[in-house]
């Protein structure tokens, strides 16, 4: 009998669950049905199958719904914002400023809310400071020693280009530029954080462990080019239905990103350790990794300070700082190549302003608005961060008329503001013109551009990106006349969906100057 009470209950007890999370929310966004279990998951997949890409599929139920669509992905609820007003109202919203804390997030720091991108409270307030104030004092970060670190590497990248058209007849060289940025923007980043780089001429070569061996930086730039493609920055299914780990685990990718994942630690394990044998405790830190070593031997560190924070912060720092930066120079030669008029009136400028013979300086980026626009318009037409990397309500928030409850997860459309035709016009075109006002000078549209988010979340390595952005690009207009092949350029559309969008294959050539 008390058997038969007990199977009763529990399945009551299941019954009710599964009711309950069919169940919306008191004054939720509207949206789609909500399944027991899996939520609006089913829905949501089918439209990326139908659709190509998880932002179409968010855009897709934003013109359904409206500018907040309310859904729950398994038990979690999450609200997509599209729309410059919508947007705004949340990022300026600092209720808005945490991170949703899912198994997907904490898988890629040891089971815990570690790093600097997924974290949030104290732990994120403590080491975006020390980042900042360290890359500002080691690398210049925004100074001439981080200037002259960039001209570096593009007289590098040059150099390599120079080097390869002129061994062909007619002084032109056919360049694959889909995945050409990658290196150089790694040895950036990699000089900055772990110190030293990598030479021009291995950039085509993807190294494995054997290859490469574990310290070698190539290895971990193929490791961040896998883990790109294996989920989209929401977190996934994996974020919002782990369990599927334990019953489909290669078909949600678990397997995959769990090998990933673990490859990046054990590389850079070695990488601290590395630098940990070889400290100089009295000396000056010459990278990220030992002005973090020498904090954690101060009298009292701040307990966050660990061997676990440091290998995030370095993944995060690496994963955040070379894929979207890359990928932006990539599909920045892609349009340059399909607008052979833009790229007209950038060389004449540059050829006015910088002149033959050298590499750009940042401060000639005041006295060169179209190539600036140029990159502005770039990074609104590609999209490489199409949603911003998710929010959290740190308490029930009313918003534009909706409850959302504490804890939802929060996805801004930043490509929805970008392909706005109410503010923009003509979206779909590529027309760096429209960041240019009357008198010529750079019209920075903040609240319309939010390539790098907004708010208190909004990149901490902005700076860094734009610099990159102006000095490699300009370096190439300078030196180069880049015209298109004969094979057909693909659609900024036509990319490849991941964490962030990059480009399909596609060649150039690069022709002396």
């Amino acid at each position: 009998m008390w058997i038969l009470a007990a199977i009763i209950f529990c399945l009551v007890a299941a019954f009710l669950g599964l009711a309950h999370s069919t169940k919306r929310p008191p004054h939720y966004p509207p949206g789609p049905t909500c399944l027991p279990l899996i939520g609006c998951s089913l829905h949501v997949v089918r439209l990326v199958r139908r659709l190509g890409f998880v932002h179409n599929a968010w855009e897709h139920l934003a013109r359904e719904y409206g500018p907040f669509v309310g859904l729950k992905m398994g038990p979690i609820n999450v609200v997509l914002v599209s729309g410059a007003q919508a947007a705004a109202s949340v990022l300026a919203d600092r209720r808005f400023d945490a991170r949703p804390d899912n198994f997907f997030f904490r898988m890629r720091t040891f089971g815990d809310r570690l790093g600097l991108v997924f974290s949030d409270g104290e732990l994120w307030q403590v080491h975006r400071r020390f980042c900042l104030r360290h890359l500002r004092d080691v690398n210049g970060l925004g100074s001439r020693r981080m200037e002259g670190l960039l001209q570096r590497e593009a007289a590098t990248v040059v150099g390599f280009l120079r080097d390869r058209a002129e061994r062909e007849e007619g002084g032109a060289a056919l360049v694959s530029f889909n995945s050409f940025f990658d290196l150089p923007t790694l040895n950036v980043v990699w000089s900055m954080v772990a110190g030293g780089t990598i030479p021009l001429a291995r950039e085509e070569k993807a190294l494995t462990k054997e290859e490469g061996g574990k310290h070698d930086p190539l290895y971990l730039l193929e490791l961040v080019r896998r883990s790109f493609g294996l989920q989209d920055i929401s977190g996934g299914i994996l974020g919002y239905m782990p369990w599927l780990r334990h019953v489909v685990p290669s078909l949600v990718g678990y397997d995959q990103l769990r090998s990933t994942v673990d490859k990046m630690h054990e590389f850079l394990r070695a990488t601290v350790a590395e630098h940990r044998e070889n400290l100089n405790a009295d000396g000056c830190p010459e990278d990220l990794i030992e002005a973090y070593l020498m904090e954690m031997n101060t009298a009292n560190p701040h307990s966050s300070f660990t061997d676990e924070q440091l290998l995030s912060v370095c993944m995060d720092l690496f994963m955040a700082g070379v894929e979207t930066t890359a990928n932006t120079l990539s599909f920045g030669v892609l349009l340059l190549l399909k607008h052979p008029e833009v790229r007209k009136k950038a060389v004449d400028q540059l050829d006015r302003v910088v002149g033959k013979g050298r590499i750009p300086s940042l401060g000639d980026r005041a006295n060169c608005p179209y190539v600036e626009a140029v990159i502005m318009e770039v990074l609104r037409r590609s999209n490489v961060v199409p949603v911003d990397i998710p929010h959290r309500a740190v308490c029930d928030v009313v918003i534009n008329g909706y409850q959302i409850p504490k804890d939802t997860a929060v996805l801004i459309s930043l490509r929805s503001v970008h392909m706005d035709k109410e503010h923009w016009g003509d979206p779909e075109n590529f027309r760096p013109e429209r960041f240019i006002d009357e008198s010529g000078n750079v019209k920075n549209d903040t609240a319309n551009l939010l390539a790098f988010g907004g708010g208190r979340r909004r990149c901490m390595a902005e700076s860094l990106a734009r610099a990159t952005l102006f000095i490699f690009l300009s370096s190439m207009l300078l030196n180069f006349d880049l015209q298109p092949t004969e094979d057909p350029l693909p659609s900024c559309l036509a990319a490849r969906d991941g964490v962030t969008l990059s480009p399909l294959p596609f060649r150039g050539r690069v022709v002396l100057r």
